[in-house]
């Protein structure tokens, strides 16, 4: 009796062995990602919880579906992916991390999903074939430049229930119309409402088709990089109420020619093509090309803003007034055909800070200082070389 009910024993776990060895019922998958977890419908995704990290191994191509679950992508996750021609988000989706998508030149439709919250900066910059976006009904952040360089985009609107958010003409505003956001790339000529105080951080940037702008009496302020290589920008006129303007307003503006401010300004003076305060104590922003390759700098002004003249290219000589006490970081930087910064007549004080890399890459120039003046002993805590300077009498 025993042997018998050993083998009624033996004889159905025999079967079940032979059944899983033979019928591929599931067992443990040893590839995937480390710690033998499978990582959706491409095993080569990275993923860590509910977010997806980015790939292994080449680049992917083609049409990229995103795992159901995943609730964020995270930074730099298919930066450069130039093989994508589409992303299929899950409904799951909250939040699309910087640089996400940055370059994804490929890519020629772009559908947001739903529950989408956030989009940081620079998620899609430079995708330029998208043609058409609709930024969805829960988005309730938008990152700097994070459609900036789509040159491709048509069409930019903003789900109708949105409450953050709204939109008209092909323009993004904060809800009231009170803050512009962000531009539809492929807008040529645009005109604000009188409602517009301020225009955000590279709102414009690389509206490469932007040929004219007309701003409002309203506005206020325009912040860094607000029109940020409009390559066919050639003139605008700053309001009256305008009060600040970044250095880099127009950085990489290459055809602006004129920059001039309503006669009606108590704010803000002109002067060649260089913004300054009313009181012409501080210099603000200017144009990339200079009006003469000489720049004299007049007695009394006292600070010169962050980028102001970065990459400035066409000036070969600044001279800098005894008044001066401040220039901000990188406001010379990348004046490659300056020969000489002039700081002859400065002393420290009034001259107390030079901001770190206020002439970085400016290869070709000397700088001269008065011996005993401390003005050397500033520059080189900004970044430049002994050797560049030169003291006199």
């Amino acid at each position: 009796m025993k042997t018998v009910k050993k083998i009624c024993v033996i004889a159905p776990a025999l079967v079940l062995f032979c059944a899983i060895l033979f019928t591929g019922c599931p067992q443990k998958i040893d590839g995937g990602p480390p710690g033998g977890t499978q990582s959706g419908p491409d095993p080569n995704l990275i993923i860590e919880g509910t977010v997806l990290k980015g790939y292994r191994g080449e680049k992917p191509t083609g049409v990229l579906e995103i795992p159901d679950g995943i609730t964020e992508i995270a930074k730099d996750a298919f930066k450069q992916c130039t093989g994508l021609t589409q992303v299929k988000f899950p409904a799951s989706l909250t939040a699309i991390r910087e640089n996400a998508f940055i370059g994804c030149m490929g890519l020629t439709e772009l559908n947001l999903p739903v529950k989408l919250t956030t989009v940081e900066n620079y998620a899609f910059y430079g995708c330029k074939n998208i043609p058409e976006i609709v930024l969805p009904e829960k988005l309730n952040t938008l990152g700097l430049g994070a459609f900036g360089g789509c040159t491709g985009l048509n069409s930019l609107a903003v789900h109708e229930h949105n409450t953050v958010f709204e939109s008209e003409n092909n323009l993004v505003y904060k809800t009231g119309k009170t803050e512009l956001v962000c531009a539809c790339a492929g807008s040529t000529t645009v005109t604000l409402p009188e409602t517009v105080e301020t225009i955000a951080s590279n709102a414009f940037n690389r509206c490469e088709k932007l040929i004219q702008v007309n701003l409002p009496s309203s506005l206020t302020a325009i912040e860094d990089f607000a029109f940020g290589y409009c390559i066919a920008l050639e003139n605008v006129q700053l309001p009256k109420n305008l009060q600040t303007i970044s250095g880099s307003a127009f950085y990489g503006c290459t055809k602006l020619a004129s920059l001039t401010v309503n006669s009606a300004s108590t704010h803000l003076w002109v002067e060649s093509n260089i913004v300054y305060t009313a009181d012409k104590k501080k210099l603000l922003c200017t144009i990339p090309k200079p009006a003469s390759p000489i720049l004299t700098l007049s007695e009394g002004l006292e600070e010169i803003a962050p980028l102001v003249f970065r990459n400035c290219t066409g000036l070969t000589q600044v001279k800098f007034p005894s008044s001066l006490k401040k220039i901000g970081g990188s406001a010379f930087s990348r004046c490659k055909n300056v020969s000489n910064f002039d700081f002859s007549s400065c002393t420290t004080p009034p001259l107390d800070s030079i901001g770190n890399g206020a002439f970085s890459d400016c290869t070709a120039a000397t700088y001269k200082v008065k011996s005993g003046s401390g003005v050397k002993e500033k520059l080189t805590a900004s970044g430049v070389a002994v050797g560049q300077i030169t003291e006199v009498p």
